[in-house]
């Protein structure tokens, strides 16, 4: 039964052409096996999570830090003493 309170029943639909549905259904269906398989793979989730959360920000900090004291110290150089 549609609850006329819930928020999500006030949003307003769009049709879209069945190519376009055809298209986001396939898309999820890839990105769901993509999640099955890497959840039957534990050890590579693991690992490939520790590499987006930890490993690629502190890269990502580090490039960013490296390039301000550059930017810095040429405008240090330039306004030097």
């Amino acid at each position: 039964m549609i609850d006329p309170t819930d928020p999500l029943e006030r949003l307003p639909q769009h049709d879209v052409s069945s190519a376009s549905a055809e298209r986001i259904r396939r898309r999820v269906h890839g990105l769901l096996a993509q999640r099955r398989a890497a959840l039957a793979a534990p050890r590579v989730a693991a690992v490939g999570q520790f590499y987006h959360r930890f490993i690629e920000p502190a890269a990502l900090i580090g490039l960013g830090l490296t390039h301000l004291l550059w930017a810095l110290s040429g405008t240090l150089a330039v306004l030097g003493p």
